[in-house]
């Protein structure tokens, strides 16, 4: 009797049977041994790489075949298929195609990264534990950077990070790499290697789900900390408001936290990074949180001393700690009311139980601190009555000097210097002007105190905006009643000669300077005679025409950009926008320090050169300022 073997169906085998199948195998490793050329021989034809510098690579012991497969090769019966890397590596070629890249190349996009863009020539492939290697860690970051840095690919796929390496470069991990710290974390630590995921996928290492694991790789007593935070918990109950690593920290471009540029930094941490979420009306009313929190920090001491630029302040991070953030009810909190001592006393070595109690964030609502209110409610009356009182005592006082100051006027002999005319113009400018500079600083300076009061008053952007237009009007019609002024009539004419630069204008200034600096010295002195219109009055009369000019061409450009930008190159508009800011500046502080000195505060004039109200000037004015043109024939 034969003796009979089982195949795995169960169906009986013979040894004649096996013996057939040894022989068919045989034949057929005989086949595939045949294909197996030798690399040396296909280099007689194929001058693909050096077979030394092959040998020396990851697949330096493979022959062509094993990769080229097909055949038989030696007459070309049938061309070499093409090469397939999952053959040998099925793991990492699955995890490749469910890729971002993996996605993006089967979609067609060929400029998507494939096995050789990322690990090189298959036949000069080094292992990544190699310096030379591309995808060695430390040449990671140049590696993704070919594709990454490339403002042209980013815009044409809609990459949302344009040069994320660029940013990595300056990073904490970037300048650790580059000085040969191996240990610090690049590109593919973050986003895997072959799994790699935009950060909206849920699996992503690096979505906000997953970047805290992600970033717990190295920082792992931190990942603790955050795990238990109020912060940790809600990211992972799957609340992407919550704040993760990245969201504080930043992602690619992460410094030092000790360096000021650092958004956890004490110089930032406060205002820039913690307040930006917890000044969020949304965020405060969708997760039940003070909006006042970063408010009323900033009023108290501490806050105080952050805007100062303190560093050493307490700040957030101080209290409630940096990562290990959670609710006073909670016993491990650090401003738990058993805990608060010990925080304190951080910074306050004598801090007791009731120092704790102190309150840091200064809230004084009347539902918070009922007796802080009521006391700020009060000083704030008594301020408003007691500075008010005052004031209007001194502007009493003011304005009887300023009234004795005409009435003089009307008992000495005077000369008429402006005209009905003239002086409707000047009103008409003064009270534009002034409109013009509250109304348009406003726009500027949005948070200042007496912003908040136009606001108060219902003087809201929208209704600045129609003041500040129908001020430029008025401005504008004051400048076309001084031109009709000006050119129509005799005196106007004379005015405009008058005012013309002349040379005498460059030494009368000379002949000023050198008689006040000797008055200074406590020397004898006599004053120069100044004529009708000084150089004083020239340099201002010819900057407010340029500056009504300059003001006019800008402010019409902004408020009819659709009409100007028609002709205006692209940075017209901004350009007019720019000269219109900067040109209010100046002609504001030409008036602050230049006119309202000579016309107020000039110790001959004080309180009040009354000329603009009355058009006169007395006898002992015209010798004592003008006394060229009190020496001319019939002035």
């Amino acid at each position: 009797m034969s003796v009979q073997f089982l195949k795995p169906t169960g169906v009986p085998f013979t040894k004649s049977g096996l013996a057939f199948v040894g022989c068919a195998m045989f034949a057929i490793s005989s086949v595939f041994a045949a294909n197996r050329i030798d690399p040396k021989k296909c280099v007689d034809c194929h001058d693909v790489v050096d077979p030394k510098v092959f040998k020396a690579s990851v697949h330096g012991e493979l022959a062509c075949t094993d990769c080229h497969a097909g055949g038989p090769f030696g007459e070309h019966e049938e061309a070499p298929q093409k090469v397939n890397c999952g053959s040998c590596h099925e793991d990492a070629e699955k995890e490749y195609r469910g890729s971002t890249h993996g996605t993006a190349k089967n979609n067609g996009i060929s400029d998507a990264p494939s096995c050789v863009d990322c690990h090189g020539d298959a036949h000069l492939i080094q292992p990544f534990t190699s310096e030379t290697a591309r995808h060695s860690k430390a040449n990671v970051p140049a590696l993704c950077a070919k594709c990454h840095a490339d403002i042209k690919l980013a815009k044409k796929y809609d990459i949302p990070v344009s040069d994320p390496v660029g940013a990595y470069k300056n990073s904490v991990h970037g300048r650790a790499i580059a000085a040969g710290n191996l240990k610090a974390a690049v590109c593919t630590d973050c986003h895997g290697y072959h799994t790699i995921q935009p950060g909206r996928e849920m699996m992503s290492a690096v979505s906000k789900k997953q970047i805290p694991a992600t970033c717990g790789r190295c920082h792992s007593d931190i990942l603790e900390d955050y795990k238990v935070s109020v912060h940790g918990q809600a990211v992972a109950r799957g609340i992407t408001d919550a704040p993760a690593c990245t969201d504080c920290h930043g992602e690619h471009a992460i410094v030092d936290t000790k360096s000021p540029e650092s958004p956890v930094s004490p110089a930032q941490l406060t205002t820039k990074t913690c307040g930006h979420c917890h000044s969020d009306l949304t965020l405060a009313q969708r997760y039940g949180f003070s909006i006042q929190r970063l408010s009323t920090y900033m009023q108290s001491y501490h806050g105080m001393a952050v805007r100062r630029g303190s560093v050493t302040v307490a700040n957030c991070s101080s209290c409630h700690e940096t990562h290990r953030i959670l609710p006073s009810s909670d016993t491990r909190s650090s401003i738990h009311p058993d805990n608060l001592a010990k925080t304190c006393g951080k910074c306050h070595p004598d801090a007791t139980q009731a120092f704790s109690r102190v309150p840091v964030h200064l809230d004084t609502s009347p539902t918070a601190s009922p007796i802080l209110y009521w006391v700020r409610i009060l000083y704030l009356w008594m301020i408003v009555s007691t500075i008010g009182l005052m004031l209007l005592h001194n502007l009493l006082i003011y304005a009887a000097a300023v009234v004795k100051k005409i009435r003089s006027h009307r008992e000495e002999v005077v000369y008429t210097r402006f005209t009905t005319i003239q002086l409707v113009a000047h009103g008409l400018l003064l009270v534009s002007f002034t409109t013009l500079v509250i109304t348009g600083f406003a726009l500027h300076f949005s948070r200042a105190g007496w912003t908040v009061i136009l606001d108060w008053v219902h003087l809201g952007e929208h209704a600045r905006g129609v003041i500040h237009r129908t001020s430029a009007v008025i401005m504008l019609s004051a400048g076309v009643l001084h031109i009709f002024h000006s050119i129509f009539t005799r005196q106007g004419r004379k005015e405009i000669r008058e005012l013309l630069p002349r040379l005498t204008d460059v030494r009368d200034l000379s002949a000023n300077i050198f008689y006040y600096v000797k008055l200074v010295r406590a020397r004898a002195a006599t004053a120069p005679k100044l004529g009708r219109y000084t150089y004083i009055h020239k340099a201002e009369y010819w900057a407010l025409i340029w500056g009504t000019i300059v003001m006019s061409v800008t402010g019409f450009a902004l408020w009819f950009p659709e009409l100007f930008s028609r002709f205006l190159p692209v940075w017209g508009i901004p350009l007019a926008e720019l000269i219109h800011y900067f040109e209010a500046w100046l002609a504001t502080l030409a008036i602050l320090v230049w006119h309202l000195f000579f016309v107020i505060f000039h110790p001959d004039e004080y309180p009040m050169n009354v000329t603009w109200l009355t058009g006169k000037v007395t006898r002992h004015e015209m010798e004592r300022d003008h006394p060229r043109e009190l020496d001319r024939p019939n002035p």
